[in-house]
């Protein structure tokens, strides 16, 4: 009876021993999953903060008042005048 009581209780002691182990293993993987979580958030709000950039860069080029600026002084372009504007009519 004696042998019994000693065999369950370096059962019971091996099986908490088991489930500490275990309880420390899934600690330690959910600690590094926060850990790569946070990085690829920091990743994810800076290719935010470049893409807002490039958003403001492009509509920026985009502007007509420097588009207009361009083509005056680059290509030295001009609004036409009425005589140089000429209607054309679709024939359908």
């Amino acid at each position: 009876m004696f042998t019994h009581k000693l065999i369950a209780v370096v059962v019971l002691t091996a099986l908490v021993l088991m489930s500490a182990i275990l309880v420390i293993k899934a600690t330690h993987s959910t600690r590094n999953a926060f850990a790569s979580l946070q990085v690829l958030k920091k990743e994810y709000r800076e290719e935010l903060v470049i893409q807002t950039q490039y958003l403001l860069e492009k509509s920026t080029l985009l502007s007509p008042s420097l588009l207009e600026n361009l083509a005056i002084e680059k290509f030295k372009m001009q609004v036409p005048t009425k005589q140089q504007i000429h209607m054309i009519e679709t024939i359908e």
